[in-house]
């Protein structure tokens, strides 16, 4: 499992408008040792309209190089599992985008979304004694179910094994209020105490 330090580290992101792929938004946030399963948060996969599939498995590769934890070399097989947040009915070109490009390279991974809000609350307007009452508020935001979707993320990368190595991404447009919502969520309910998480979250959010 991925460290406290690097865990908190992932969530100091200073938010910034990006639509092209952007490797300060890419961050390990988690992995199962000696396995071959990742978790990363990034902000729009894309480069001018195109689904990145090469430059963001490098930026991948190169977090995962920083940390000295295994990721698959260029030339060796990975799949790239893609759980889109962005919304539907805002945002389809993009959505679209995404699926026909997996679509079309089924070997390369697959591709889903769950439209979600993110959060009308700003961690940045409370205290660090009132972190842990807007935890529990985010927890059951909106009925988003994030709890139960973040158990679904960890059980895909420390109990399930894929027959080719797999690398999850989560993702929004910026990579901020609504990717920020979800690392919060899965590093303060499965990896870490609530109220660290959320204290890092502060700059991730908005």
């Amino acid at each position: 499992m991925i460290s406290k330090t690097l865990s908190l580290v992932t969530l100091f992101v200073v938010a910034q408008a990006a639509t092209n792929l952007d490797y300060s938004k890419v961050h390990l946030l988690d992995y199962k040792p000696n396995g071959n399963t990742w978790l990363f948060r990034t902000n729009l996969p894309m480069v001018d309209g195109a689904f990145a599939y090469d430059k963001l498995r490098g930026y991948m590769a190169q977090r995962a190089a920083e940390i000295n934890v295994s990721f698959p070399s260029a030339d060796q097989a990975l799949k790239i599992s893609d759980f889109s947040l962005l919304n539907w009915f805002e945002e389809p070109d993009l959505l679209t985008t995404e699926q026909t490009f997996f679509k079309e390279n089924p070997t390369l991974g697959d591709f889903s979304f769950q439209q979600i809000a993110g959060s009308l609350l700003n961690p940045n307007d409370y205290n660090e004694e009132n972190l842990r009452i807007f935890y529990i508020l985010a927890m059951d935001n909106g009925g988003e179910r994030l709890p139960t979707l973040m158990k679904t993320f960890y059980s895909q990368i420390h109990d399930h094994i894929p027959s080719t190595p797999t690398a999850y991404i989560i993702h929004g447009k910026n990579g901020t209020e609504r990717t920020g919502e979800i690392a919060g969520t899965y590093i303060g309910l499965l990896l870490v105490d609530g109220v660290q998480a959320w204290t890092g979250q502060k700059m991730a959010w908005l």
